[in-house]
């Protein structure tokens, strides 16, 4: 608790640096305009020289203070990421400072058994995961998750690890279709006329998908990635502290419906290069859990006739430790 507590100390402080970067980068903006007002018209207007040449000044000592605020605030930024295992030139090439920032803060919170489940799972390499794609599982429009997604899912709300997220990040997910060059297969094709999207179309996604907030690792052959914007919930596992390097990790527990926004083939991002790339709106969430049971009562079934008592139920059931519930 300690840690976690210093943690959220340090986040506010460079939270604070940066809110007086902006209002310094404001103030700047507004002395420029007032001196460009008061620039003299001829070099006799003396009384307006001086005001421009004070407004000259105040400019340069808001410059020179923000440099010294930008250097502390990178170099605590820098320390930070460092200590919770982001690497830090990666952080930010996806979202803001802010939103990463609060996204490691969110984290602090979330139960370490349950992202260390999640991040073992098959499927899921250091700071996200990728599934390849199974063409009669999959029907064109639905991207299903790993195998284990629904249940992660499930289980992440029934341990409340669902946090409200900020709807203006930008969430990474890469999928690898088998592609690579002069190595196509039949199969591959079939993979990407699965992935097929054009604007407007809807695509469904999940329950269960993991994704990054910073950078997709290289796929090799290309692959497709998706930039998901729009989501509300999801489980944060941003920054780590121990031998974790680069995790990134939010995991999508809901059904998501979407809308492509815009599509590019054979593009690149962040320096990489996709076969396709597609950004998509959440138009809503679908809570792969039923209320009853977020709320733990206990399911009712109508009309179940009551047990024989002449019968032994147990070997019925197939003993004990199988009560006659379907697996």
């Amino acid at each position: 608790m300690a840690e976690a507590e210093e943690i959220r100390s340090r986040i506010e402080t460079i939270k604070d640096l940066s809110d007086r970067l902006a209002e310094q980068d404001r103030t700047i903006k507004d002395l420029e305009e007032e001196m460009r007002s008061e620039t003299p018209e001829h070099p006799w207007s003396f009384m307006k020289m001086r005001r421009h040449n004070r407004l000259h000044a105040e400019i340069e000592d808001e410059q020179t203070s923000m440099s010294r605020d930008r250097y502390d605030l990178n170099r605590l930024t820098e320390r930070l990421f460092e200590d919770v295992n982001i690497i830090a030139d990666k952080a930010t090439s996806t979202n803001s400072l802010e939103l990463i920032l609060d996204l490691v803060e969110q984290s602090l919170d979330t139960d370490p058994n349950y992202r260390e489940n999640v991040r073992k799972q098959a499927g899921v390499t250091d700071g996200m995961s990728y599934m390849r794609l199974v063409p009669q599982d999959n029907p064109k429009g639905m991207l299903p998750p790993t195998p284990w997604g629904r249940d992660a899912a499930e289980e992440a709300y029934r341990q409340h690890q669902v946090r409200q997220i900020d709807p203006r990040l930008r969430l990474l997910r890469t999928l690898a279709t088998g592609s690579c060059k002069d190595h196509d297969t039949l199969e591959t094709s079939d993979y990407l006329a699965l992935m097929d999207f054009n604007v407007g179309d809807q695509v469904t996604m999940g329950p269960g998908l993991s994704t990054t907030v910073t950078t997709p690792h290289w796929l090799g052959g290309g692959g497709i990635l998706f930039i998901i914007e729009g989501a509300s919930q999801g489980v944060p596992m941003v920054g780590s502290r121990g031998d974790v390097p680069n995790e990134s990790e939010v995991f999508l527990p809901d059904l998501l419906h979407c809308t492509v926004l815009e599509e590019t083939t054979d593009g690149t991002y962040l320096g990489k290069r996709f076969e396709r790339i597609y950004r998509l709106g959440v138009d809503s969430e679908e809570t792969p859990v039923p209320k009853r049971e977020l709320l733990e009562f206990p399911s009712i079934q109508s009309n179940v006739p009551l047990p024989d008592p002449a019968i032994d139920q147990d070997a019925t059931a197939g003993g004990p430790d199988n009560p006659g519930l379907e697996p």
